[in-house]
This record gives C-alpha cells, sequence and structure tokens, in this order.
C-alpha cells in the first residue's frame, strides 16, 4: 500500500467512528445514483411517511402535525367565507329591528344592499344603525352614498325637518343633496 492509500484508510476510518469501511460488492462497478433522502420522501404520499422518519429529518413537531393534517393555512383570512360571515350577521341585526310582514322590500335584496354598502363591514353598519338609520331607508341611503354623503346626513336637519322627512314628503333628492352641500359650506 502507498503512502496516500493509507491516509485515505484512515481517514475513512476516521469519518466512519473507528469502522472499517466495507468493500464494495460488485467489483468497483458504479451503481445507480440514488435520489437525496429528501428528494425521497417527497415522492412519498404523506400516509407513507413515519412520525419517526419526519422526526429524523428534524422536523420539529408542530411541523410534523402540519405536515399530517395536509395543506398548511396562510395567515391571510379567507376573503369569501369572511365576506359571507359578515353577510350572516348584518341578516341577523336587521332581523332584529324590521318586520318582515309589514314591507314589501326583498329580505335578501335589503341585506345584500347594506352589505354592499358597508364593505361588508358589520360595525360600520350598526354605528349609522345606532345613529339612527333604520334598515329600510336603502334607497335614500344608495343616493347619499352615490353623491359622496354619509347615511347619518339622512337626520341631519335643514329648514327644521331632517334630510329623510323632505324625501318622505316629496321633495326631490336633487333640492336635498344641494341643500346638504350648501349646509356643508357654511
Amino acid at each position: 500500500m502507498t503512502q496516500e492509500d493509507d491516509a485515505h484508510q484512515r481517514l475513512m476510518e476516521f469519518m466512519l467512528g473507528g469502522q472499517k469501511p466495507k468493500p464494495k460488492q460488485d467489483g468497483g462497478a458504479k451503481t445507480k445514483a440514488r435520489k437525496p433522502r429528501s428528494a425521497r420522501f417527497a415522492a412519498r404520499t404523506k400516509a407513507e411517511i413515519s412520525d419517526d422518519e419526519l422526526r429524523a429529518l428534524g422536523i420539529n413537531r408542530p411541523e410534523r402535525e402540519r405536515l399530517r393534517r395536509g395543506r398548511q393555512r396562510s395567515g391571510t383570512p379567507n376573503k369569501d367565507r369572511e365576506k359571507a360571515k359578515a353577510l350572516l350577521r348584518i341578516g341577523f341585526y336587521i332581523d332584529e329591528q324590521v318586520e318582515w310582514e309589514t314591507t314589501d322590500l326583498d329580505r335578501e335584496e335589503v341585506v345584500a344592499a347594506w352589505a354592499f354598502l358597508s364593505n361588508h363591514d358589520v360595525d360600520r353598519v350598526n354605528q349609522w344603525w345606532a345613529e339612527g338609520v333604520h334598515p329600510l331607508d336603502i334607497t335614500y341611503i344608495r343616493l347619499l352614498q352615490d353623491n359622496g354623503f354619509e347615511p347619518t346626513d339622512l337626520y341631519r336637519t335643514i329648514h327644521g325637518k331632517t334630510v329623510l322627512q323632505h324625501l318622505r314628503e316629496g321633495t326631490s333628492p336633487q333640492w336635498c343633496l344641494l341643500a346638504l352641500s350648501w349646509d356643508n359650506r357654511t
């Protein structure tokens, strides 16, 4: 043995923790290259990977549980789900204030209109209702919002009456909008 072979042998023994390297069984012929360990695990399904194998890869317990459960949840909430919840809550609050037998308006249309006007913000809708806006005044509220006013402007007083009273008595919406804009200037 040459000096290089002897140094190589001692290095291999050191690397293997005192064990002698195993001789190649096929006489030195090249074997098929194996995939890296992580690629072999990625090719298997989650059901085939055991907890011990994941632990051997260094994956901690919460990550192992998340891998077993399936897809990871993102940090952002599901917008459609949040909007559906807000729609249900808005409908609940409207049902508390309105007797649907006494009106000819469709409940779903009123709830959808309030959700649209508030951008599905339940707190904003409750604030408007707390300030005196009635859920069935939706047509007047649309008119005000289309022209840059808040629904609470329905209860501003102009010439001794609220804007809502003027609209219910038949005053034109354009006159009410002009009166509101004039009142904003003073």
